[in-house]
C-alpha cells in the first residue's frame, strides 16, 4: 500500500484481536518500507493525536526499513535494518510505551553506521559520523527525557577531521550527561576516562580521572604546534565551565610528559584552581614545577590583549608595535597577580628556542 507523498510499503502485515487497536496482536514482514519524517507527521495515532516528533527529527530524512516487528503497538520486538539520511542502523530490540508517564522504552542490540552525529546533534565543528555496536536499555528517544545505559564500542568516530578507531564504552547517559568508563585504542590517541560530563546546565561540569598516552596534539587539531607535538598525563578534573574566564574548579595534572621536535618536557605536577572570592572577583592559583602563580580580583583573560594593547597605544603611541583596537570591546581588569619562575629553561627550548 501507499501512504502520503513518500510512504510505500510492500509485505506482508497480520492482526489479531481488531477492531481494539489496543488488544491487537501485529506480525509485520517488512521486504520494503520507505517513508519519510514528513509523512510519519501526518499518521493519527488511536486517540486522534499526532504522532510527537522534535524538529531535530527532520534531519533523518527518508526512512528505508527492512525487517520484522512483532507484538502491539504499544509492545512490540523490531529486528530490522533501517537507512536513513542520517545513517544506517540495526536493531534486535524490544520497545514498549507506557501511558503515564508517556515514554518509549528499550531493551537490546543496536548497530549503527556512518551515522551523523554531528548533524544530527548540532556539533558538527568537533564530530561526524560515527560507526557504533552496542548493547542498550533505557528510556526516551531525545535528549530531553533520555535516561540509558548502554555497553559496547565504536569502531569509529569521526573527530575534527581525524577518524579516530577502537573506543569501547561502558556508562549511562541522562539528557545530556554520560557517566562511565571510556576507552580509546588509536594511533592518534590512547585514553582511559573513568567519570561523567554533564552539559544540561548553562556552564557544562566536568569530574573524572583519565590517562593520556602519546596524544598526538597537533594532528587531532587541538593545538596549533607542529605536528609532532605529543602528551601523555595523568588527570583528575573536576570544573565547570568553557574557558579559563568561566572555569571554576581544580584540574590536576601529574607523570606528565610533553613532546615536540624530539625535545622532551617533563612535568611532575601541575595544580590549576579557580574559585570565586567575592562579588564578581575570582582567584587563579597555578602550582608547577616551572611556574607559580596566583591572580586574584577581577579579569578577563579573552581581553587581556586588546586592554593590554589599549594602554600602550594610548602611553608609548610611537612604539607601533600594537595593532589599533576597538576601545569598546574592553572588560574592567582589576586584578592583584604574582608569578615565580622556578626553572624556566626547559619551557623556552620548546616554545621560545630564539
Amino acid at each position: 500500500f501507499e501512504y502520503g507523498k513518500n510512504t510505500r510499503f510492500n509485505g506482508n502485515i497480520t492482526l489479531s484481536g481488531l477492531p481494539n487497536i489496543y488488544e491487537t496482536f501485529m506480525h509485520l514482514s517488512i521486504r520494503e518500507l520507505k517513508t519519510s519524517i514528513a509523512d510519519i507527521r501526518t499518521i493519527k495515532l488511536p486517540g486522534g493525536k499526532l504522532i510527537p516528533l522534535l524538529p531535530t527529527y527532520n534531519k533523518i530524512g527518508s526512512i528505508g526499513i527492512k525487517g520484522f516487528f512483532t507484538g502491539f503497538y504499544n509492545d512490540f520486538v523490531s529486528y530490522a535494518d533501517y537507512k536513513t539520511d542520517a545513517g544506517y542502523f540495526s536493531t534486535d530490540l524490544a520497545v514498549h510505551k507506557s501511558k503515564s508517564p508517556v515514554y518509549i522504552s528499550y531493551k537490546g542490540k543496536l548497530k549503527g553506521r556512518n551515522v551523523d552525529v554531528g548533524n544530527l546533534f548540532m556539533i558538527k565543528d568537533y564530530i561526524g559520523k560515527l560507526n557504533m555496536d552496542l548493547q542498550v536499555e533505557g528510556k526516551g528517544i531525545d535528549l530531553k527525557n533520555l535516561d540509558a545505559h548502554f555497553v559496547g564500542s565504536l569502531d569509529s568516530l569521526d573527530f575534527k577531521g581525524n577518524k579516530i578507531d577502537n573506543i569501547t564504552l561502558s556508562g549511562a547517559v541522562k539528557q545530556k550527561a554520560f557517566t562511565g568508563i571510556a576507552k580509546i585504542r588509536d594511533a592518534l590517541v590512547n585514553l582511559d576516562f573513568d567519570g561523567k560530563f554533564d552539559l544540561n546546565k548553562k556552564l557544562p561540569i566536568f569530574n573524572f580521572t583519565a590517562w593520556l598516552h602519546d596524544v598526538k596534539l597537533s594532528k587531532l587539531k587541538l593545538i596549533s604546534r607542529d605536528t609532532s607535538a605529543t602528551l601523555t598525563a595523568h588527570m583528575n578534573l573536576n570544573f565547570e565551565g568553557t574557558n579559563l574566564d568561566n572555569l571554576l574548579g581544580k584540574l590536576e595534572f601529574d607523570s606528565t610528559l610533553y613532546s615536540e621536535k624530539g625535545k622532551i618536557l617533563p612535568i611532575k605536577s601541575l595544580v590549576l584552581e579557580t574559585h570565586e572570592i567575592s562579588m564578581g572577583d575570582k582567584q587563579v592559583l597555578l602550582r608547577s614545577d616551572y611556574l607559580d602563580g596566583d591572580i586574584s580580583g577581577m579579569y578577563s583573560f579573552s581581553h587581556f590583549y586588546n586592554s593590554l594593547n589599549l594602554i600602550l597605544n594610548k602611553y608609548l603611541p610611537s612604539l607601533r608595535f600594537w595593532n589599533a583596537v576597538d576601545p569598546t570591546d574592553q572588560f574592567p581588569q582589576n586584578f592583584f597577580y604574582y608569578l615565580t619562575f622556578k626553572n624556566p629553561d626547559p619551557v623556552m627550548a620548546i616554545f621560545a628556542p630564539e
